[in-house]
Order: structure tokens, then C-alpha cells, then sequence
């Protein structure tokens, strides 16, 4: 099935958003690479605040169902940790982008700051629950999504799943 217009407009944004920033991201940029008329994405999204709130529900969409499959049981039946767990696995996969790195520091924190990634995060990540290892995890799993997208460390793919492995065992040291 082909995607609809306004799926091409969010992936063609998060694209520019990855290679130039969210402050690059223009109608005619988006309309030169997605082959569209500026006109036609105004249509969709009469204001870039309403185009980059609609890139940052896409991703967080995605990591939201993404972590739902990890789940044994649904999510309202999932313990803390199961979800903590979940979260994990999400950051983990190796499906992170560099765009999406780029996005969500751009508009988690700040003026900028998006709701939805507040939501994804408190619905996931509970901060009375979570225990200090579990955060711990959660803050290496994020860094080696930065390391990965930065090639900040280059590792070599055993050891990268020797570190995801490291992460996912972070949880159970308390």
C-alpha cells in the first residue's frame, strides 16, 4: 500500500530534521525532496508547529507500538519492570535513527519541549517505580543510541551485542 501524502510529508521532514536540524526544516525543502507543491503540504500542515508536532507523534507512535510487543501481557497487566523492560528492548533494538536522535533533542526539553515525548516516557518509565538500575539502563541504552548515531565509539557488531546484552542485564542489579 502506498503511503498517503501526508505519511511522505512527516517521513520527508524527519529526514530533513536528520541531516540538517529541525531549524532547517522548510516547505520547500520538504516539497523539493518529497516531490510535492509547497501548496499542497500548507494543505496538510497549515504551520511547520503543527508539521513538527506530527513528526514527533509519528516517532513516539512507533516506539509506544514497538514497546508493546515486548510486552508478554498487555500493557495495563505489565509489572513496572516489565514496562521499564519493554523500554528498554525499544531503545535497544537498534531501530533508533539518528534523525529520530536529532528530533528528540531538538524537542524534548526547552521551549521546544513536545508533550508526547512526556507521555511516552511517564507511560513507560514510571518515576516512583522505576529502581536506580533500571534508570541506569535506561541511560546507557540512550547513550549507545548517541554512540551509534554519532559514531561517537565505533564498536564492532559483537561488540554492540555484547553491550546491549551488559544493558539488559543493568535491571537486575539491584
Amino acid at each position: 500500500m502506498r503511503p498517503s501524502k501526508r505519511e511522505m510529508i512527516v517521513d520527508q521532514a524527519l529526514r530533513v530534521i536528520g541531516e540538517q536540524g529541525v531549524g532547517a526544516l522548510t516547505y520547500e525543502m520538504i516539497a523539493e525532496q518529497a516531490a510535492l507543491t509547497k501548496a499542497g503540504i500548507v494543505y496538510h500542515f497549515p504551520t511547520k508547529d503543527e508539521l513538527l508536532a506530527a513528526v514527533v507523534d509519528k516517532v513516539t507512535r512507533e516506539w509506544d507500538e514497538e514497546a508493546s510487543g515486548y510486552l508478554t501481557d498487555s500493557f495495563e497487566e505489565s509489572s513496572s519492570a516489565e514496562r521499564v523492560t519493554a523500554y528498554l528492548q525499544t531503545l535497544l533494538s537498534g531501530k533508533r535513527t539518528s534523525s529520530e536522535l536529532v528530533l528528540a533533542a531538538e524537542t524534548m526539553a526547552g521551549e521546544s519541549r513536545h508533550p508526547a515525548w512526556e507521555h511516552l516516557r511517564s507511560r513507560w518509565v514510571s518515576d516512583e517505580a522505576t529502581t536506580v538500575w533500571e534508570q541506569v539502563a535506561i541511560l546507557a541504552a540512550v547513550g549507545l543510541w548517541f554512540s551509534d548515531a554519532t559514531e561517537y565509539l565505533t564498536l564492532s557488531e559483537s561488540t554492540r551485542a555484547e553491550v546491549r546484552a551488559a544493558v539488559r542485564h543493568l535491571p537486575r542489579m539491584s
